[in-house]
């Protein structure tokens, strides 16, 4: 089929296309808030013992992950500078000087970092720069919270995948029981985005491969953006 846009057309390609990507993301945010709020509180007569089960657990699965997005993002403003961040800091600033305005010094940097992927001190950096909203620290710790939040989610979906729902509810649970894990969400700008982009990985992995011969473009989409992710933040420099 080609979409070719017709001289006195009511119809739009470009504008119609992107009304009804909108229109069908907010069919599916709708669908996901009755499935998660409101749906356990009017499971129907009809539904077996498993059905109801299954409701509930897929509800608590999705309000932990919502408040995972929410709580640690809120938490990270408490969190002081590490010892490794100020090596982010300069390589994000210098990787947006390169593509903003032409300094070239991220490649001749002589820590070593440059030779590791910068896509996360980018986005920090970036952030920043364009909005001001807290200091570049703050936002490393606000963006790395929001990141290490999606890596727990992605825990408990690659659990959810090869355990069911009670396997990954209780994965999500430990992650944020664990106080190293959990304390490393709010200022490592290196091993938590990689580790976000290795489970995403995984968990993509194994959906396209459940998925063959016929993996869905859901499933290229994701396994390309984790593993491209993952080798943006941490490819091995040897």
């Amino acid at each position: 089929i080609n979409w070719v846009n017709q001289p006195e057309s009511k119809v739009h390609v470009i504008k119609d296309s992107i009304s009804m990507f909108f229109g069908v993301l907010t069919i599916a945010m709708r669908i996901w808030f009755y499935n998660s709020f409101i749906l356990p509180f009017r499971i129907p007569a009809t539904a077996t013992s498993e059905q109801r089960r299954h409701i509930r657990l897929r509800s608590v699965f999705n309000v932990i992950a919502v408040l995972l997005v929410i709580a640690m993002p809120a938490m990270s403003f408490q969190f002081a500078i590490t010892g490794d961040e100020h090596w982010h800091y300069d390589y994000g600033n210098s990787v947006y000087n390169y593509f903003f305005h032409g300094d070239t010094s991220a490649q001749t940097a002589t820590s070593g970092i440059q030779y590791y992927g910068g896509i996360f001190d980018f986005i920090t950096a970036f952030c920043y720069n364009i909005f001001h909203i807290w200091s570049h620290y703050t936002t490393m710790h606000f963006i790395n919270a929001l990141v290490g939040a999606i890596g727990i989610i992605y825990a408990g979906k690659l659990a959810r995948l090869m355990g069911g729902l009670n396997a990954g509810i209780l994965t999500m649970i430990f992650l944020v029981l664990s106080p190293s894990w959990f304390g490393h969400n709010f200022a490592n700008p290196k091993d938590i985005p990689f580790s976000v982009g290795y489970t995403a990985g995984i968990y993509f992995i194994l959906l396209y491969l459940k998925a063959l011969p016929h993996p869905t473009a859901k499933h290229v989409f994701g396994l390309v953006c984790s593993i491209g992710w993952a080798m943006g933040v941490r490819i091995d420099r040897k």
